[in-house]
């Protein structure tokens, strides 16, 4: 960490880069980083090579190549920047090496190097006081999520009526945690935002017959920015992404809209389950396979029903961890 004293504008040139929230987070692939200027280039290099605590932080990570890992141009590993409550965005205290075999959620200590060369350790449960650098892997930027996010809905947006008399306009307009500790309990402090999808299962009539031909699923993504960094404490915000659901045909009326929060983590595997809406008037169940995104490590926030004719606009939902509000009109 004596590098950080000497050429303090590496620490700048990272701070900078991660407070650009490329990604909704304040982070910065470090293969980015080396798509800079040469100067900062040789400082980064410098740095990691150079640097014997993320060594020692290798071998005790179980890491088979830490610094390879990080110089590699297709590399993953990322510079995560933690703003603790009453803190500038300008400063950290240290480095804190995130462990390869870490579990979100678990409760451990982690290396922190700080900035005089000394280290120490903090706890994994416990919001910190300081800022830090965070060296980890970014969970978002995989192939199979980066297609997801940029082909949002475009498979299943519905909305041709020729007219609101035809059905209803549905849409999220706002989502936020109830509290910070319900958003710290599906995503920890040391990775930063959490990765929210909702998934909306909804029946498909056919409009001559009115028999319902389908369950489709659609997938949505919330932007990944939940948290207000306070002058006396952190926070939970309202997170503003519009959220434009399937429209809402009046002959779909009789099947009410399965709505799931997730929370994303782990590896990108597309999931095939078996969905199901039953018919309010007859107690038929419509049944359907099929496929959405999903992570390995998926955490459900929330999971509950939309009635057609029940459902409020401008009325705020509290389901489990979260709360939301539907515009429906």
């Amino acid at each position: 960490m004596k590098h950080l004293q000497t050429t303090p504008n590496f620490a700048t040139v990272v701070i900078a880069e991660c407070n650009k929230k490329i990604d909704g987070d304040r982070e910065v692939l470090c293969k980015d980083l080396f798509e800079m200027s040469k100067a900062d280039k040789l400082q980064l290099s410098t740095f990691i090579n150079n640097s014997s605590q993320i060594k020692r932080a290798k071998i005790s990570t179980n890491t088979n190549d830490f610094i390879s890992s990080i110089i590699a141009q297709d590399s993953l590993v990322q510079i995560y920047y933690y703003i603790s409550e009453g803190s500038d965005s300008t400063s950290f205290d240290g480095i804190v090496i995130k462990p390869e075999e870490y579990v979100e959620g678990e409760k451990r200590e982690l290396l922190v190097i700080k900035k005089d060369g000394t280290t120490e350790y903090i706890r994994s449960d416990i919001e910190p006081t300081k800022n830090y650098l965070v060296i980890s892997n970014n969970e978002r930027l995989n192939p199979t999520e980066i297609n997801n996010k940029q082909n949002i809905n475009n498979n299943h947006k519905r909305i041709s009526a020729t007219s609101i008399n035809d059905g209803k306009i549905m849409k999220i307009i706002k989502a936020k945690f109830i509290s910070l500790s319900a958003k710290r309990s599906v995503e920890g402090w040391i990775d930063g935002e959490p990765e929210v999808r909702l998934n909306v299962h909804y029946a498909v009539v056919n409009p001559t017959t009115l028999i319902a031909t389908e369950v489709r699923n659609s997938h949505f993504y919330f932007d990944e920015s939940w948290i207000k960094n306070g002058l006396f404490k952190n926070d939970v915000k309202w997170n503003y992404t519009i959220i434009d659901c399937p429209f809402w045909y009046k002959n779909e009326s009789n099947y009410n809209r399965h709505l799931i929060f997730t929370e994303e983590d782990g590896i990108a595997k597309a999931t095939s389950s078996d969905i199901g809406l039953v018919d309010k008037t007859t107690g038929i169940t419509i049944k359907n396979t099929t496929s959405s995104p999903a992570t390995n490590l998926d955490k459900e926030i929330a999971n509950s029903w939309i009635d057609y004719d029940l459902v409020g606009d401008g009325v705020i939902y509290s389901w489990g961890l979260i709360q939301f509000e539907i515009s429906c009109k």
